[in-house]
């Protein structure tokens, strides 16, 4: 029941009432008078082109898809994990969705941008919707229903092999204004997602998804202290479309009490061993630097840091734990220090590397969770003088963030070219964005970028509305806006921009004739740049009036440019060889790794005991 208690009478279902609902439409048709599917064919003949009505055929679908399909054998999903499994597919599928249906029924799905190949798509999990999907045959029956399916490809689940079959066992623990979750590992499950609600309908509404983890803790930290939260966790078998059954639906208030608040943006890695540059790689050491707080009330005594479990198993703890924080007693809002070493192995290029550390003090009845990240693994930085992006046969790593970007060919591309990158064309209310592949500027960093474009020119009032432009994006995320000061310049400018461009200049108008526009140094603000991993990112906006085949760019030409490459350092941290090497045991490294142990042996305890630790442990014992 879509906006219940909008009306004082039951709705009116455009001449097919509603059971019991007092909101604008039931999407539930079952909940109709009918009882039956608002396909394309009723559309056609009852909604006379109005949005709401017409909406209602697809939003039918994805209901059907929910409550029915992915309940029923053979899935038997219980309602959280088809609900998420939904919730996934609409939040990617209807995004990247241009006509949710059309072509005539029955079969008006077929169209490569409509609803049921976008959710196909979205919940494939080998990158070939032809040999099938995890869920298929639920999503064909359910669109099929409203005519908005398609018969080709033949629809057949495949896919997800070994999906965990048990639900975890959730427990849910009140902290000070946070909730420690702890839950037992399921059978297949490569990590879990985690979910969390609040209401008096605890977990049957929509959730917000934490986020994803390889372990079986999550804390949930921020949260009002005498409010219900509900969680659920899902596990997950390889790809995410593959998710096994929830958990059941675990309730808990957060109290005010004792509590600890690790601050992940604090961490701070200091790699010790290695090639000397800012990654870390396999065989290098390193330490972890963070900031513990007392979040809660009253004074925590014995503050420690209890455990670390790294996300990759290559990687060794060498830190003796339990450790202390600095200072192990902290009064309230009081802020401590902790640290752990270790040592990188088994890493693979471009990975993220996870800590879980886990805290707590004497007063806690329940540690708190939090993960601290490396980014970046085992690669290094290479530096370019130029490179040229032409689009000639692939993407070359720019990537679409939201709307339309593509490769086209048609009139050609600048230079002479065949290819080019395309907005989308003729589309109203339209926000296009791609961003190039993460680059390190230099202090001589400059950018040229052609362009051609046709987009809406000064409208009323003489006021600029659709346009185009370039930022740049840092690793925050934080968007800054670059203009170019050489070749064609932006002309557009004002206050009613879209897709975030909004009081920024940028290109509009028509220029449809390939020209370069150039960014120096100055332009690009290079120097403050310096050293930082950034992201081109461009950006086409369109709102509800004029709009025309609108941004057309390549020939990207970026100077002074480092990238981030495969690291070029030996993963062969080597080890000492006691027998051969009798100052292996001195306190010093051995190719960046002390891997030789002591042994004690008859004649030699003193030699051996000698107060010098190997592995970071002394094994030997001194008493023979």
């Amino acid at each position: 029941c879509i906006g219940r208690n909008f009306r004082t009478t039951v709705c009116t279902g455009n001449g097919d009432p509603c059971l019991t609902c007092t909101g604008v439409r039931d999407i539930d048709y079952l909940m109709r008078e009918s009882g039956q599917p608002h396909d394309y064919t009723w559309s056609n003949a009852n909604c006379g082109g109005s949005v709401h009505c017409v909406g209602g055929v697809y939003s039918e679908a994805v209901w059907s898809l929910w409550k029915r399909k992915l309940q029923q054998a053979p899935y038997n999903y219980d309602n959280n994990t088809a609900q998420e499994i939904v919730t996934r597919l609409t939040f990617i599928g209807a995004g990247a969705t241009g006509t949710w249906f059309s072509g005539g029924p029955p079969n008006g799905g077929c169209g490569g941008s409509s609803g049921y190949m976008n959710y196909l798509a979205a919940d494939d999990d080998n990158g070939n919707i032809n040999d099938g999907t995890p869920h298929m045959v639920a999503i064909y029956e359910s669109f099929n229903d409203q005519e908005i399916a398609c018969q080709t490809p033949t629809p057949v689940d495949s896919g997800c092999a070994g999906i965990p079959t048990s639900s975890p066992v959730v427990t849910a623990t009140p902290g000070d204004k946070s909730v420690g979750l702890s839950w037992t590992s399921v059978a297949g499950a490569t990590k879990y997602q985690v979910f969390r609600t609040e209401g008096v309908f605890q977990c049957d509404f929509g959730k917000v998804k934490l986020g994803e983890t390889t372990g079986t803790t999550w804390n949930d930290s921020g949260l009002q202290n005498g409010r219900e939260y509900s969680y659920v966790v899902i596990p997950i078998g390889g790809a995410d479309p593959c998710m096994g059954p929830g958990s059941l639906c675990a309730n808990v208030s957060p109290a005010a009490g004792p509590g600890v608040t690790v601050a992940t943006g604090s961490a701070v890695l200091t790699i010790t061993s290695g090639d000397g540059d800012d990654y870390l790689d396999n065989c290098e050491n390193a330490s972890m630097t963070f900031d513990v707080s007392n979040s809660g009330l009253g004074t925590l005594t014995n503050v420690r840091l209890l455990e670390v479990t790294p996300s990759n198993a290559g990687v060794v703890i060498t830190s003796a734990l339990p450790s202390a924080v600095s200072p192990s007693t902290l009064a309230e809002g009081q802020t401590g220090s902790a640290s752990f070493t270790f040592t990188a192995g088994g890493l693979s290029v471009g990975e993220t590397l996870t800590f879980q550390v886990e805290v707590t003090a004497d007063e806690m009845t329940a540690s708190h969770f939090a993960d601290l990240t490396v980014l970046s693994t085992e690669t290094d930085l290479s530096f370019v003088p130029s490179t040229t992006y032409s689009f000639e046969t692939d993407t070359e790593g720019w990537t679409t963030i939201q709307g339309t970007f593509d490769r086209a060919s048609t009139g050609g591309g600048a230079g002479g070219t065949s290819w080019y990158e395309q907005s989308s064309a003729n589309l109203a209310d339209q926000c296009d964005q791609i961003q190039s592949p993460v680059m390190v500027f230099s202090a001589t960093t400059t950018l040229s970028l052609s362009n051609n474009y046709e987009i809406e020119g000064i409208y009323t009032n003489n006021e600029w509305y659709d346009r185009a432009n370039v930022g740049i994006v840092d690793t925050t995320g934080t968007r800054t806006l670059v203009s170019p000061d050489g070749g064609r310049l932006y002309n557009a400018t004002g206050v009613n921009g879209t897709c975030g461009t909004s009081g920024q200049d940028g290109w509009a108008d028509v220029a449809t004739t390939w020209a370069a526009s150039t960014f120096s140094t100055g332009a690009l603000g290079s120097a403050g740049l310096a050293g930082e991993a950034v992201q081109l990112d461009i950006r086409y906006g369109t709102d509800a009036l004029q709009h025309f085949y609108g941004f057309r760019f390549d020939e990207v030409t970026v100077t002074d440019v480092s990238f981030q490459g495969a690291d070029g350092q030996s993963d062969t941290c080597g080890s000492c060889d006691c027998t051969s090497d009798p100052e292996c045991d001195d306190g010093n490294v051995c190719n960046g790794l002390e891997t030789c142990d002591c042994t004690c042996q008859a004649g030699t305890p003193l030699t051996c005991d000698d107060g010098l630790w190997c592995n970071g442990a002394e094994t030997c014992d001194a008493v023979l």
